[in-house]
This record gives C-alpha cells, structure tokens and sequence, in this order.
C-alpha cells in the first residue's frame, strides 16, 4: 500500500537527486529519504493521499530537507565532515612516499642481512667500513655486488 502511494511521487526524488549532491548518498539513500518524508507527509495531512496537493506538498517537503541536509554538511561546525574520504588503498598509487613502505623496508633489511651474513669475517669488517663511510681496498667490488642485490629498490 504505502510503496503504490510512494511511487506516485518517486519521479521528484529522482529529479531532486539530478539538481543536487549530497556525499555519501547512494540512490537507495535517496529514496529511503523520500520515503522517511512521505511517510512524514502522509502523517501529518492525512487527507493529501488523494489530492492533487500531494506533488505540490512533497516537492516542497523534501526539497526542504535535502536543503537542510546540505546546510548541515556544509555548516562550520561540521568542517571534518567536509573532508574529503577516499580509500587509501585506492590512492597509494598516485602518492609518491618519501621512504620506503614498511614492507619493502623488511625486504630491504632482510636482504641485506643475508648479504651480510654470506660474506667472510674480513669482508664483513669492509661491509662495516662502507656502511660508516670509510675507504677501503676492494670497495668499488662490494658497491657492484650490493647494487646487484639491491637491484629491486632502486
């Protein structure tokens, strides 16, 4: 009964949901709204449901609120609701991160770490050296196999 009642009126949400945007309103929002207001509507002038008023009445009822709605996300008070949620999963792709992420830093460590661990007791004190900065004969040899290693985080 109410849904045959609603549908008489369905065509005015779809166009007041062309006019305007609220965030994080689906089309299923929309009409759980228009029916919230038509329910509403219906309560309080219970002799519209067959007069020709009711389009008039709904029209101007729910246009009402929606402008409501858009004043409440667009108030001063409610400033962090005007931010801007997006996925960051979504947009990891787009940002240029300063460092490493944390999983490439533990594929970083640990592949260093295995490098570390093959070399000789000497070549681990000239590891050392290169990793402080200090010069060293057979350097440039240990810069070529490391950047062999590390040849992904480049």
């Amino acid at each position: 009964m109410f849904s045959s009642e609603y549908r008489k009126v369905k065509g005015i949400v779809d166009k007041t949901r062309r006019e305007y945007y609220l965030k994080g309103w689906e089309h299923s929002d929309w009409h759980q709204e228009g029916m919230l207001v038509f329910y509403q509507l219906i309560q309080e002038y219970p002799g519209l449901k067959d007069s020709q008023n009711l389009y008039g009445f709904f029209k101007v009822r729910f246009r009402n609120y929606i402008k409501d709605k858009l004043r409440q996300q667009a108030s001063q008070k409610r400033t962090f609701d005007r931010m801007q949620h997006e996925e960051i999963g979504d947009l990891s792709h787009c940002l240029r991160s300063p460092g490493l992420l944390q999983d490439d830093l533990l594929t970083l460590r640990d592949g260093l770490r295995s490098y570390y661990d093959q070399l000789s007791p000497t070549q681990q004190d000239n590891y050392m050296k290169l990793i402080r900065g200090e010069r060293f004969k057979g350097r440039q040899e240990m810069v070529r196999e490391l950047r062999e290693v590390l040849k992904d985080f480049r």
